[in-house]
């Protein structure tokens, strides 16, 4: 993904953020961080990022969604999945899920982006444990 440049890894604070979540060829924001990073990129920071948020009035028009609380996505490619495959990726993303009822921090959240003959197989699997 990173080679074909359809994922970018960005190091930086604030600056680099307001950047990026500003930028025009951006049209929807998700991040993993805290409610804290969330509520600053909504909204912004400090007395008037409050007042924007009691007035329910955000800084940016864009969708913004989030995994807050350090939940770690779980991405799905596509890729040449062997049965076997999908059915111990199954497994895994059940444990994860189901683990301590989902309520720790290393809970993984899903994200697909694979065929639907793979997503019915997947849920299929996922049904079946």
């Amino acid at each position: 993904m990173i080679e074909r440049g359809f994922f970018r890894v960005v190091y930086g604070g604030i600056t680099e953020g307001n950047y990026l979540c500003n930028h025009p060829a951006v049209d929807e924001i998700h991040l993993t961080g805290s409610d804290k990073t969330f509520e600053s990129i909504v909204f912004g920071s400090g007395p008037e990022g409050a007042r924007r948020k009691a007035q329910k009035n955000p800084l940016i028009s864009k969708p913004v969604t989030g995994e807050l609380g350090n939940i770690t996505p779980v991405i799905i490619v596509p890729g040449p999945w062997s049965e076997s495959d999908i059915r111990k990726q199954a497994e895994k993303v059940t444990t994860w899920l189901t683990y301590n009822a989902g309520c720790n921090c290393l809970t993984r959240g899903c994200s697909s982006n694979i065929g639907t003959g793979q997503c019915v197989k997947l849920s299929q699997e996922l049904s079946a444990i």
